[in-house]
């Protein structure tokens, strides 16, 4: 059973600028451009609003994050590479490896700068490419990231991170789609790689 706004049923992948914008995606767009105000007045998160202001700006232009600050920031994806390490690369016979991608995500309990990733990212995917020699492995790691929204189909809730949103604004994923959809904002990637780490097992 699909869940959703009727009449608003995009999945990802989603064309741009298919219908003319209506009067919702005006409200949802200034709403929406409110959010991106308050994240970065009122919360001091950057970062959040930046990729919000970025998506509703429309360029589609891929965004760089850098995952090395990303770790300092995020005890859970930090927790997650030390696994990947200590669980997969520590396995691997001596030479060059590539990590399968795989799935994490802030946990917005961990502090204030989880809670911005919560927000800017929600979960992405990170994978680690190097060369282990012995009980050294020097690596680099890798972020990658639709910055897309989805429907309640594809399991995806209102921004409002479990209570009322931002300024009271409670926004429904599906609405903030279309907007991709009607051409008031578009979909981009968001990437990056940390210079060379070492890590000892």
């Amino acid at each position: 059973m699909i869940f959703g706004t009727v009449g608003n049923f995009e999945s990802e992948n989603r064309k741009f600028g298919i219908v003319e914008p209506t009067a919702k995606d005006r409200q949802v767009h200034n709403q929406l451009n409110n959010v991106a105000a308050y994240f970065a007045v009122m919360k001091g998160w950057p970062t959040a609003a930046g990729l919000v202001q970025h998506y509703l700006d429309g360029s589609r232009k891929p965004v760089e994050v850098e995952p090395q600050q990303m770790m300092n920031d995020i005890p859970a994806f930090r927790k997650d590479v030390d696994g990947t390490l200590g669980n997969d690369v520590r396995k691997r016979g001596d030479g060059p490896f590539t990590t399968e991608w795989s799935s994490t995500a802030p946990n917005p309990a961990d502090g204030d700068r989880s809670m911005e990733w919560y927000y800017a990212l929600n979960h992405f995917q990170y994978r680690l490419v190097g060369e282990k020699e012995g009980d050294e492995i020097r690596y680099h790691l890798e972020v990658k990231k639709r910055y897309d929204w989805g429907t309640p189909s594809e399991h995806r809730a209102t921004v409002s991170g479990g209570g009322p949103g931002p300024m009271g604004m409670d926004l429904e994923q599906a609405d903030i789609a279309h907007l991709h959809t009607s051409g008031m904002a578009q979909d981009f990637d968001v990437s990056g790689s940390s210079d060379e780490m070492t890590a000892r097992l």
